[in-house]
């Protein structure tokens, strides 16, 4: 009998010991493990947000949210967030609250991003909220202006470009048996040209050879006649005909 009840004690000690480390593992997830300071803030939008939602100081746990009241002011319906942070936390008065998540997956937070004002908040004040960025929605935006931008602008110059290829095709198709009949003509007349060129180069090139073999045949000759002699009879000679002129 006493064996049991050892039994029992062991068994319900473990139970309570396994209660204690959920209790404290929740505690730690949610930042709320010792005395909390109260905060508020607005948002026209609470989507994801709950009892229990984390609260992080730029990543890090510091709470949860503790109570979501619904409020109208000017005929428009709002949400007050009231939420829970360790105690004595700083946050400076220009920091700003807003519902994100970390990632597409992730659980919906409310993140609070630390200002640089030098003055804290006091425990029971409002923080600055910023509405949640939705990223599905930017994606349609961003897709919409693709789309506009494909019906206005891509769109027609798709159609310039088909129809500027269109006319070209029916240059050539109309014009190409002219052109092709051009350059076959142009092409024979050089074939002509070249052949002929090649039939009249040799001869040239005798001829050519000749006339410079007569041509130092001819200075040989003059070379010979060009004596001493005959250059003072020269010289002679032109002096009497300046004379004569005289």
């Amino acid at each position: 009998m006493r064996s049991a009840k050892i039994n029992y004690f062991i068994v319900g000690l473990f139970v309570m010991t396994i209660i204690g480390a959920v209790i404290m593992t929740v505690a730690m997830l949610t930042g709320r493990t010792g005395a909390v300071d109260n905060y508020f803030t607005y948002y026209s939008n609470v989507t994801g947000i709950k009892f229990g939602t984390q609260v992080v100081y730029e990543g890090y746990p510091i709470g949860q949210v503790e109570e979501i009241t619904p409020e109208e002011k000017d005929g428009r319906m709002r949400f007050r967030i009231d939420f829970s942070i360790i105690k004595d936390w700083r946050i400076p008065k220009d920091s700003i609250g807003e519902i994100a998540a970390p990632g597409l997956l992730a659980a919906v937070t409310i993140s609070v991003k630390a200002g640089n004002d030098k003055v804290s908040l006091k425990p029971g004040e409002m923080i600055i909220s910023k509405e949640r960025s939705d990223v599905f929605a930017v994606v349609s935006g961003v897709a919409g202006q693709l789309g506009d931008l494909m019906d206005s602008n891509i769109k027609p110059l798709l159609e310039n470009v088909n129809r500027a290829v269109g006319n070209v095709n029916g240059i050539i198709e109309k014009d190409a048996s002219a052109l092709f009949e051009e350059v076959r003509k142009v092409t024979q007349d050089l074939a002509e040209v070249v052949a002929l060129m090649a039939e009249r180069v040799p001869v040239i090139a005798d001829n050519i050879e000749s006339f410079s073999g007569k041509l130092n045949g001819t200075a040989d000759e003059l070379q010979k006649l060009i004596t001493p002699q005959t250059r003072e009879k020269l010289e002679a000679v032109i002096s009497n005909l300046n004379e004569a002129s005289i």
